[in-house]
């Protein structure tokens, strides 16, 4: 049985579920010998808090606070070493690069390419494949699109709609520090992450190029009252190129499949909750939660309808999946790991060289493609910009709560942000 080295860098928000996963299979995983051998974050606390977990474990491990550090100490090892980057998306490029000088594997949380040229560079580095995006794969390892899949399975689609909407541009704004990785604006944070779609169009037997055929954005405010954007990094910005989007909309053929994606940091649009009524389902997520010192209402919705020889609806958000045609909820593979897990094990056996999972040029060239064309799109058809940037002002303020506003039943739900 092959041994692999696991490394991960930032134990963060996001970082620790992943730390945790990694723990379980260094105990448990049977297909391949994993060690957890360190971890890197410039948190002291958090390296404290996470060597604890580990000895909880059994599991002795070295801790960074610096990844030159890390990978110096990493490059010691004869066995194949896996690096899994769940730090800032801004040292990914770095860590990527770092990790293939060495003919380490490497898994990130998203491409920090915000740019359509930064892109083309991200790539190159990682001609070798042996780098593996999270978000290429998350929503794959959903039970949800792993039976969608079964059921489009030779039947043609008419229509295809997906929603990814949230409040975390609102977040941002209101705590910036805190919410400092979250980068890109709606479009390259919210609607990257819907990459499944291709497997339903190949599962149905449509294998045509996409073509984007309109796009509209709401653009960031820097905050409610600001008459500044906020950047795809944060930062404010007047200049329209620059600014991250909050809404958008786009329509995309796909031979004879139309295509609409909706994405957002703002909260709901009328159109998910337009079909959140038509179906009489809870789609969406709806609580008050805190950023920094204020109170805001916390959204939230991840869902796809499929329209054509068969109809139905994912939620993805709440993993139920829903035949239109008979009304009835659809039973899905219920799986003994999450998705996050099967994600990581999937780079794990990777490393081991037990398998060779990745997503194939054409999907990731061409969706990326598609999302810097809906983002040149939207800046294009800024005509009227100032009126968008007051709509989305206003959407915000709407969202900002009073903290003694908010019910006492609603707050003992909140979640602190």
């Amino acid at each position: 049985m092959t041994e692999v080295k696991v490394y991960q860098i930032g134990v963060g928000s996001f970082g620790r579920y992943g730390f945790e996963k990694f723990v379980d299979m260094h105990n448990h995983l049977q297909e391949a010998d994993l060690e957890l051998a360190g971890v890197c974050d410039r948190d002291f606390e958090r390296l404290e808090d996470a060597e604890k977990f580990a000895e909880a474990n059994n599991i002795d491990i070295e801790t960074f606070q610096d990844s030159d550090e890390m990978y110096s100490h990493a490059e010691k090892h004869d066995a194949p070493v896996l690096v899994y980057d769940a730090s800032n998306s801004a040292t990914h490029s770095t860590h990527i690069y770092e990790s293939l000088r060495r003919n380490f594997f490497h898994i990130a949380e998203r491409p920090p390419s915000l740019t359509r040229e930064q892109h083309k560079q991200e790539k190159k580095l990682a001609e070798q494949e042996d780098v593996m995006w999270k978000v290429d794969f998350i929503e794959r390892e959903s039970p949800v699109v792993q039976k969608a899949l079964e059921m489009v399975e030779g039947k043609k689609i008419d229509n295809l709609k997906a929603f990814r909407e949230s409040t975390a541009g609102v977040q941002k704004s209101l705590d910036p520090a805190k919410f400092s990785g979250t980068e890109g604006g709606d479009i390259l944070d919210k609607m990257i992450n819907e990459i499944y779609l291709l497997d339903l169009l190949e599962a149905s037997g449509n294998e045509e190029e996409l073509s984007l055929e309109d796009a509209e954005s709401l653009f960031m405010p820097k905050t409610a009252g600001s008459d500044s954007m906020m950047t795809l990094k944060g930062s404010k910005t007047q200049e329209i190129e620059e600014a991250a989007t909050a809404r958008t909309s786009a329509s995309i053929s796909a031979g004879d499949t139309d295509i609409e994606m909706y994405s957002s940091w703002i909260g709901l649009s009328s159109d998910s909750k337009e079909i959140e009524k038509d179906h009489g389902l809870e789609l969406s997520d709806k609580s008050y939660s805190k950023a920094g010192e204020k109170a805001f209402s916390d959204e939230e919705c991840r869902f796809f309808v499929v329209e054509g020889e068969v109809n139905l609806l994912g939620d993805l958000l709440h993993g139920e999946l829903y035949n239109l045609d008979s009304g009835e909820k659809v039973d899905v593979p219920d799986l003994m790991h999450d998705q996050l897990y099967r994600v990581l094990k999937k780079g794990v056996l990777n490393a081991a060289g037990e398998r060779d999972d990745s997503v194939s040029e054409r999907e990731t060239e061409e969706f990326m493609d598609l999302l810097f064309d809906i983002r040149t799109e939207t800046v294009d058809n800024s005509g009227k910009f100032f009126d968008e940037l007051e709509k989305a002002q206003k959407i915000m303020r709407q969202k900002v709560i009073e903290d003694k506003k908010i019910p006492d039943a609603e707050k003992s739900s909140t979640i602190a942000g």
